[in-house]
C-alpha cells in the first residue's frame, strides 16, 4: 500500500517533454463514514447513523498533458475525513454530537479531460485515492455551550486501518489566467477500504454479537491554481518564437 505514493512521486518528475504545469488546490471537504453489519443476528433497533461534518483539504499538484484534451494529475496532500455521532437528550447525560476527526496524508492520481480550448474550460475528472491516517482526535459538542476537550489518539490503539484507498470522481471549471491558469472543482470520494480492523459488537456483559464494517464518503469543494514550469516547446526541442506582425 505504500508504493502508490513513490508512484505519485515519480510521476511528478516525469515527462521532460510535456507542458508540466505545478499548483496548488485547497478548500473543503464534507465528510460521512458509513457503517455496515457484516457479522452476526440481526439486531433491532441498532442505530448505525452518523451525520457529515466539515474539514479542510489542501494538496500539492502537478498536471501532465498527455493530448490538447487530457492530462493525468497527480497530487499529495492533506484531507480532514470524519463524521458525527448525535448524543440523544437523556437523563444525567447532556444532547449534542460526538465529532470523530481523522487526518490523513492523502495521494490522488487523477485522469481530467478538457472539453474546448476557450479561456473557460469545462473538465471532467476520475482516479484514484490513496491515505495514510496519520491521527485521531474527538471532541463532543454540546447543543448549547463551548465545546468540550480536545482528546488524541493514536490509530493503532483503536484498532484502525492505517491505509486507506476508494475512487475519486467529478467535474469543475478551469479559467485561464495569464500563463497560469484557476481551477474551480466538486469531487466526490468513495471509500473501499474498512476504516477499523476489527470492530466488534458487544453486549452489556462484553460478550461479542457481531462486526462491523465502516467506510469513508467525502465530498470536496476546492479551488486552485496552477503555473506552467517552463516555456513551451517546439517538436524539434527548440523554445517558440514569439509571433511577429
Amino acid at each position: 500500500m505504500r508504493y502508490p505514493f513513490t508512484g505519485l512521486f515519480i510521476l511528478c518528475m516525469f515527462s521532460a517533454h510535456a507542458q508540466v504545469s505545478l499548483g496548488l488546490r485547497g478548500g473543503l471537504a464534507l465528510s460521512n463514514v458509513v457503517f455496515k453489519q457484516v457479522e452476526g443476528p440481526a439486531l433491532p433497533g441498532l442505530d448505525l447513523s452518523t451525520q457529515s461534518r466539515a474539514g479542510l483539504t489542501g494538496s500539492l499538484v502537478v498536471d501532465i498533458p498527455l493530448s490538447g484534451h487530457f492530462s493525468l494529475m497527480p497530487e499529495l496532500g492533506y484531507l480532514q475525513r470524519g463524521f458525527k455521532q448525535q448524543v440523544p437528550s437523556l437523563a444525567h447525560v447532556v444532547p449534542g454530537a460526538l465529532n470523530t476527526v481523522l487526518d490523513y496524508f492523502e495521494g490522488t492520481l487523477l485522469g481530467r479531460f478538457h472539453i474546448g480550448r476557450g479561456t473557460v474550460q469545462p473538465h471532467f475528472l476520475a482516479g484514484v485515492t490513496y491515505g495514510y491516517l496519520l491521527g485521531v482526535h474527538q471532541y463532543f459538542q454540546p447543543t448549547q455551550g463551548e465545546k468540550g476537550k480536545v482528546v488524541m489518539s493514536n490509530p493503532d490503539d483503536l484498532d484502525m486501518n492505517r491505509w486507506n484507498f476508494g475512487l475519486s470522481g467529478g467535474a469543475g471549471l478551469t479559467i485561464k489566467a495569464g500563463a497560469g491558469a484557476v481551477f474551480l472543482e466538486g469531487r466526490y470520494d468513495y471509500g473501499l477500504a474498512g476504516l477499523w480492523n476489527d470492530f466488534q459488537l458487544t453486549d452489556i456483559n462484553g460478550n461479542e454479537i457481531g462486526k462491523l464494517n465502516s467506510y469513508d464518503r467525502t465530498f470536496l469543494v476546492t479551488v486552485g491554481w496552477i503555473f506552467p514550469l517552463s516555456k513551451r516547446q517546439e517538436a524539434n526541442g527548440t523554445n517558440a518564437a514569439p509571433a511577429t506582425k
